[in-house]
């Protein structure tokens, strides 16, 4: 009986997936004029997000800024339905004062990711490819203040809502 027991726990065991402590979330996004990019929320686990962002082809020398919200946008991506900037903490209660600076990130909303990361340029590069890098201890891909779910939206600098896409795991 004891080596049945043995063997159906063996069994068991090697059915099992070892999830592993590495996250990584996307939003992926394109339109018509062939604006296109990617966030990436890589948790290695290791107390920080390193949040990649890659677009292609924005006009050079404009600036866009960008934010987590609150819902996702769904299939069709209608960004009339993100809701407003994701902000579990509360820091945005008070738009006429709110200021992020990425140096002191408990002044910063999580889903402002401009105040976080940096506005975001076109660049001039002949390759057209824009990216943007940086570690961040307040965004979290797991738990009740996941971004997983919620959506990124970017506008351009006359602060039209441009692009938007759900925020998803990938890994």
């Amino acid at each position: 009986m004891l080596p049945k027991i043995i063997l159906a726990a063996l069994a068991a065991v090697a059915g099992t997936q070892i999830v592993s402590a590495h996250w990584i979330s996307e939003a992926k996004m394109s339109c018509p004029s062939g604006k296109e990019g990617t966030f990436k929320f890589d948790d290695p686990h290791h107390g920080y997000v390193e949040v990649t962002i890659t677009f292609k082809n924005l006009i050079p020398g404009a600036q866009y800024n960008y934010f987590i919200d609150q819902h996702s946008v769904g299939a069709i991506k209608d960004c009339t339905k993100s809701g407003g900037l994701f902000d579990p903490k509360g820091v945005f209660s008070n738009p006429d004062t709110y200021s992020c600076k990425a140096d002191k990130i408990k002044t910063c909303a999580v889903g402002d990711l401009t105040g976080r990361g940096g506005v975001l340029v076109g660049t001039n590069d002949p390759s057209r490819v824009t990216t943007l890098v940086w570690k961040d201890r307040g965004i979290v891909l797991r738990g009740t203040n996941s971004v997983n779910g919620k959506s990124v939206v970017l506008y351009d600098n006359n602060e039209n809502l441009i692009l938007c896409s759900d925020i998803v795991r990938v890994q």
